[in-house]
C-alpha cells in the first residue's frame, strides 16, 4: 500500500494558522518576560558604572560615592533617606555632586 498525499482542506489551514498564531504569541510573551528585565538590569548597571567612574574621576571619597549611588538608586542607608540628611545650601550655585546627581 502506498501512502496517500495529505489533502489540505480549508479547515486544516485554519487550524494550522490558529496553532501557529497561539505558539507565536506564547513565544513572544515568554521571551519578552525574560529579555526585558535582563535588558533593563544591564542598562541600569551600565549607568551606575558610568556614574561611579565619573565620581572617582572627580575625586569623591568611597563613602560619598556609596551615598550618591544609593540615593540615585532610591535606596536608603541606615533606615534614613540620604537625600533627607542633606543640609540645604545657603548659596544658589549647584554643587558639583548635585550637578552629577541631577544627570541621573
Amino acid at each position: 500500500m502506498e501512502p496517500t498525499p495529505i489533502d489540505f482542506h480549508g479547515g486544516h489551514i485554519v487550524a494550522m494558522v490558529a496553532i501557529l498564531s497561539a505558539a507565536g504569541t506564547f513565544l513572544t510573551i515568554f521571551l519578552t518576560a525574560i529579555v526585558v528585565p535582563m535588558w533593563r538590569k544591564m542598562k541600569t548597571s551600565g549607568a551606575e558604572l558610568k556614574l561611579k567612574q565619573e565620581l572617582v574621576a572627580a575625586g569623591y571619597s568611597a563613602d560619598d560615592i556609596v551615598r550618591i549611588v544609593q540615593a540615585s538608586a532610591g535606596t536608603s542607608c541606615g533606615g534614613k533617606s540620604v537625600v533627607a540628611e542633606r543640609r540645604p545650601s545657603s548659596d544658589y550655585a549647584m554643587p558639583a555632586s548635585d550637578a552629577i546627581r541631577a544627570r541621573y
